[in-house]
C-alpha cells in the first residue's frame, strides 16, 4: 500500500482513531497490568522528569564553537503552566509514540492489522496518545535547507523567526485536528470538545521540542554528526514557542471563562 495514499485517505484515518479508540477502553486491570504503571498523575510525573532532562541537555557544549546548547526560549513558563494548570487525570494503556507510521494496514484496505514500537508504552493519560497521533495538523517537521552555520547561530535565527500561530494543516478528506478528536470522542462516549485537549496539546509540544532539543545537545558534543542531526535539531525553538502560543490562548480562554462568570453575578 502507497504510504501517501494512506495519509491522504479519510478511512484510514478513521481506522487510526478507530484502533486508538478501542486501546484505551480496555481495561488494564482485568487482564493484568495493574502493575504496568501509576494510574494517576501521569502529566505532572512526564513533565517533572522532561525539565530534569532539558536542564541536562542544556548545558551540552558545542565542541565545535565552544558554545552551550542552552535553555529553550519560554521553556520555563510552559513547565510552569504544566505543573500547576488543570487536566483531567484519566488512565488507561497507552502506546506512548502511537501514529500513523507506527501501525501496519492491510495490503489492500484501510485497516489496521498491527501496532509497531511499544517500548514507551505505560499507563497514563489517552489524551496523550491522541495529540501525538493528530499532532501534524498542528505542527509541519520538514526538515530546513542545509546550513552550515554554528548550529547556536541557527537555532537564535529559528527563535527570533517564529511566527506566532497556530497551523491547521489539512489532509485530503480530513478538515482539521477537531475532526478526528470529534470522532475519538464518539467512538469513547466522551463528550466533545474534550475537556484538557489544549493542555495536552501543550504537552506534546513540550514532550517534543525535548526530543529536538537533545538532538541539538547530541549534535554539539558530537555524538550526532550527520547533517540531518542539524537540521532537525532546529525545530526545537519553534516547537516548544508553539507549545507557548497555545499555552497563551489557553490562559486567556480561562481567563475569559471567568471574568464572564463574575460578569453575570454583577
Amino acid at each position: 500500500m502507497d504510504v501517501r495514499w494512506v495519509v491522504d485517505n479519510f478511512n484510514s484515518w478513521a481506522e487510526l482513531v478507530r484502533v486508538l479508540a478501542k486501546l484505551h477502553s480496555v481495561d488494564y486491570k482485568k487482564i493484568g497490568l495493574e502493575k504496568y504503571g501509576k494510574d494517576s498523575g501521569y502529566y505532572k510525573r512526564q513533565a517533572k522528569s522532561l525539565v530534569k532532562v532539558h536542564d541536562m541537555q542544556a548545558k551540552s557544549i558545542d565542541h565545535r564553537t565552544g558554545v552551550p546548547v542552552g535553555p529553550m526560549p519560554r521553556f520555563y513558563e510552559v513547565s510552569d503552566y504544566l505543573a500547576n494548570a488543570y487536566c483531567p487525570d484519566e488512565a488507561c494503556i497507552v502506546h506512548g509514540d502511537y501514529k500513523m507510521d507506527n501501525v501496519m494496514f492491510h495490503k489492500t484496505e484501510p485497516r489496521i492489522i498491527g501496532i509497531l514500537d511499544w517500548e514507551l508504552s505505560t499507563i497514563g493519560n489517552p489524551r496523550a496518545d491522541l495529540i501525538n497521533m493528530t499532532q501534524l495538523f498542528r505542527h509541519s517537521t520538514k526538515p530546513a535547507e542545509v546550513d552550515e552555520r554554528p548550529l547556536n547561530v541557527i537555532l537564535k535565527e529559528a527563535e527570533e523567526n517564529y511566527i506566532t500561530k497556530i497551523n491547521d494543516f489539512r489532509y485530503e478528506g480530513i478538515q482539521s485536528q477537531q475532526e478526528l478528536v470529534e470522532l475519538y470522542c464518539k467512538l469513547t462516549n466522551r463528550a466533545y470538545p474534550l475537556s484538557g485537549f489544549e493542555y495536552a496539546s501543550v504537552f506534546g509540544l513540550f514532550r517534543n521540542s525535548i526530543i529536538y532539543h537533545g538532538i541539538a545537545a547530541r549534535y554539539a558534543n558530537g555524538q550526532a554528526t550527520s547533517t540531518y542531526a542539524k537540521q532537525v535539531a532546529v525545530f526545537a525553538p519553534g516547537t516548544i514557542l508553539l507549545a507557548a502560543t497555545i499555552m497563551d490562548r489557553a490562559k486567556k480562554s480561562e481567563q475569559n471563562v471567568v471574568d464572564s462568570k463574575l460578569q453575570s453575578k454583577l
